[in-house]
């Protein structure tokens, strides 16, 4: 049952289900096995269920290429027409090809706007291919944004954008952090869910 096992300086163990159905088990470092399998085994009802429902959004967001299918930017719907599709290989390829342009072209910009607007300094800004976080700051205030954020809402790329300029001067998740992001996107939450809520639709 369970596909992989990832030890870390963690205190407790816990369970997730990954986008294509996998078990994954998070233990600190010196858990043995035995006690992970007793966890895992106690928890078959919760692991059943949310396997059934990842894998249900799996198929919904698994895409085929196909004219008239639709493709998320900017939080809308976009129809996809292919007219050629002998002419061209790797049409997965092509499709993410484009969508990190459109990132290249409108996150950095979209960053220095709101960080002139409140007041930020930042250091360089790289998209990224992650999959598990939508941004990202480092220790020298470099910015990293995954190029599948251009699939979301305006408000939702913003929010990413402010979260991660905040963290120039928070490297945590603090009463003081979210005090900061509520102060520059009083709604930051309804965006925040939206992004959860859509992730397992963002992909090509």
């Amino acid at each position: 049952m369970i596909d992989k096992i990832i030890r870390s300086k963690r205190k407790t163990l816990a369970l997730e289900i990954s986008p294509r159905g996998e078990v994954i088990v998070r233990a600190p470092e010196r858990t043995t096995e035995s006690k992970i399998n007793r966890f895992v085994a106690g928890n078959g009802d919760w692991i059943s269920k949310n396997r059934a429902e990842m894998l249900k959004k799996h198929e919904a967001s698994r895409k085929r290429y196909e004219s008239g299918e639709k493709f998320l930017f900017l939080g809308e719907w976009q129809p996809f027409e292919w007219f050629a599709p002998e002419s061209v290989n790797n049409v997965k390829g092509h499709f993410e090809t484009w969508y990190k342009n459109q990132a290249k072209e409108i996150l950095p910009e979209r960053t220095a706007e709101i960080a002139s607007l409140h007041g930020y300094e930042y250091g360089k800004v790289r998209i990224s291919s992650a999959r598990r976080q939508w941004g990202s700051c480092s220790g020298k205030n470099d910015l990293s944004f995954a190029w599948r954020l251009v699939m979301a809402p305006q408000e939702c790329i913003d929010y990413v954008i402010i979260h991660e300029l905040v963290h120039t001067m928070h490297k945590h998740h603090g009463v003081w952090f979210w005090k900061r992001v509520e102060r520059a996107m009083p709604e930051y939450q309804r965006y925040r869910k939206w992004l959860r809520d859509h992730e397992h639709l963002m992909n090509c």
